[in-house]
């Protein structure tokens, strides 16, 4: 940890920047985070060095390091951690934890636009370990993040776990599923329909508000046939 950084001595917010090597900047960060991520906004070279350290937390199998290196890659908008992040999912790096699994995900998505591949591989990655482990966390992570270009249909397990664990979140389904995914909502509620009545009622709420509100009345009357069921 004593690799020496490409930066200049600074001054920010009244305090000297710490010596360029990682094992300066690691004790400058455990002790004024907030300030030496706010500098990194500041300084590109500084960013270039909060990178140089993420790159070694993310190697380790220290959860707190690892918690902080998905934390700084987010704060200072660190893109290029992606592809490292990715690959260490897809190899199975964190299935023995999903917390951090839920972490590093969320970090790529976070950070990655739709059309990005990493975004891609993260997205098909998260989707089966969100369906093999019936893992709520992941599995609300791939539903929000599910590009409106996507088909719905696939992620109907997910829905499924989601608003059994979770009916609030029909509210927001109801609303999708008529202003984007209308020629869709019918499958999407018949498979729905085994529901408790109680977990249908968010989503029958909104369906019945959004369809209504783009005319599409007979496909409100066939899902709510299907919900009240």
């Amino acid at each position: 940890m004593g690799k020496n950084l490409d930066y200049l001595p600074f001054e920010f917010e009244g305090q000297k920047s710490p010596a360029p090597t990682l094992d300066a900047l690691e004790q400058a960060l455990q002790n004024h985070e907030s300030l030496w991520i706010r500098a990194a906004v500041v300084y590109d070279r500084f960013t270039e060095a909060i990178y140089a350290l993420i790159e070694s937390y993310l190697q380790s199998n220290d959860t707190i390091k690892l918690d902080r290196a998905f934390q700084w890659t987010i704060a200072t908008a660190q893109r290029k951690a992606c592809p490292l992040i990715c690959d260490a999912l897809c190899e199975g790096k964190w299935q023995e934890d999903i917390e951090m699994e839920y972490r590093a995900i969320q970090c790529v998505f976070t950070l990655c636009s739709a059309q990005n591949i990493y975004f891609k591989r993260v997205f098909d990655y998260g989707f089966i370990r969100a369906t093999a482990q019936q893992n709520l966390k992941i599995s609300k992570l791939i539903y929000q993040a599910l590009p409106l270009q996507n088909p719905i249909i696939p992620l109907k397990p997910i829905l499924m776990l989601i608003l059994k664990e979770d009916p609030s979140w029909g509210i927001d389904l109801g609303q999708r599923l008529a202003l984007y995914y209308l020629d869709d909502c019918l499958e999407i509620v018949e498979f729905l329909s085994s529901l408790p009545k109680e977990n249908k009622k968010p989503l029958a709420l909104s369906l019945e508000k959004h369809l209504k509100r783009i005319l599409a009345i007979k496909k409100w009357v066939y899902c709510r046939s299907l919900l009240n069921a």
